[in-house]
């Protein structure tokens, strides 16, 4: 039983790789849909401004950056629960690597959209930035 809920963590990172890399799948005109299906979810006097500003562009770049720090949550989480830490270095290192370029290579096969370098480094600082989050929790929560 143990083992079964270690596995449930390393399902929930393929299910957010599988998320993101799905995200990129879709044709720009249906990631256009959700873009505005999102913005009618998070309206608000200020949200509004910032998005009608700088249009889909910043809620894009949001959601990357999200996603990624979403999935370093979930990995460190995986590894935590079921590996050795000389283990957890080395598939950390694997996941935060190929993760992000992977999804922007989709992108070069979907109809309407592109890849760009700064998505893949925007991606790994959103990674960083949950790594960070989750460390720090976790020693805190250590030190109590």
């Amino acid at each position: 039983m143990l083992k079964d809920k270690k596995k449930i963590y390393w399902v929930l990172v393929a299910v957010m790789i599988a998320v993101i890399w799905g995200n990129s799948f879709l044709p720009a005109s249906i990631s256009q849909q959700i873009s505005v299906f999102i913005k009618q979810l998070i309206s608000g006097d200020s949200i509004e401004y910032i998005i009608e500003t700088s249009g889909d562009h910043l809620l894009r770049k949001c959601a990357h950056f999200c996603e990624y720090a979403l999935l370093a949550v979930l990995v460190r989480l995986a590894i935590k629960k079921s590996a050795t830490k000389h283990l957890y270095k080395d598939y950390h290192t694997f996941v935060f690597m190929l993760v992000a370029p992977c999804d922007e290579l989709i992108q070069l096969f979907s109809d309407g959209r592109s890849s760009q370098f700064s998505d893949v480094c925007l991606d790994w600082c959103g990674f960083l930035t949950g790594f960070l989050i989750f460390s720090l929790v976790y020693l805190l929560q250590k030190k109590r």
